[in-house]
This record gives C-alpha cells, structure tokens and sequence, in this order.
C-alpha cells in the first residue's frame, strides 16, 4: 500500500486520500504522512491483528493474488492515463 501510495503520488495527482477500514493508531499517523487525507474507520489500541476484525480473514490462493493484483494494476493504469488526459485538457 505504500509502493501504490507513493507511485500515485509521484503521478502528481491533484489529490491522494487513503481510505483503510481497520488500522493501528501509529500506521494512521505515519500515512497520513504521504497522503493528503487519510480515512481510517477504525483505529483500535491496542491492535493486534487485522484478521481480528473482519468476519472471514479466510487466506486466499497464489492465482486469486495474481489475478486481482493484475486487474489492480490495470484499474491503476486507467486511473493515471484518465488524469494525464484531465490534465493536458484543461
């Protein structure tokens, strides 16, 4: 999340928000470092783990990865190219 964070943000977007649902408390304070906004919906102290606080935190395979991470990636390239075009238009 970082790497993306960071990679958008090299991407001179107007604006960068990050929105988490669950966080530790000192996580939020160091993103809200590299974005202009960040939403985190729940910040339990202590934290001990993410999985605590979802209802399935079930582990998914090695090709559910590959597959999401590549439609990521091309939703990600989609987004950049759509704000290169916003940007050279006016």
């Amino acid at each position: 999340m970082i790497a993306t964070t960071r990679a958008l943000r090299a991407s001179n977007v107007k604006e960068l928000i990050v929105a988490v649902p669950v966080a530790p408390p000192d996580i939020v304070k160091e993103f809200s470092k590299l974005a202009d906004e960040l939403i985190a919906l729940y910040t339990p102290y202590p934290f001990f783990a993410v999985g605590a606080h979802y209802i399935d935190f079930s582990r998914v395979s090695d090709e559910e990865v590959k597959n999401t991470s590549i439609n990521q990636g091309l939703y990600m390239n989609n987004i950049m190219k759509w704000n290169q075009r916003k940007k050279h238009d006016g």
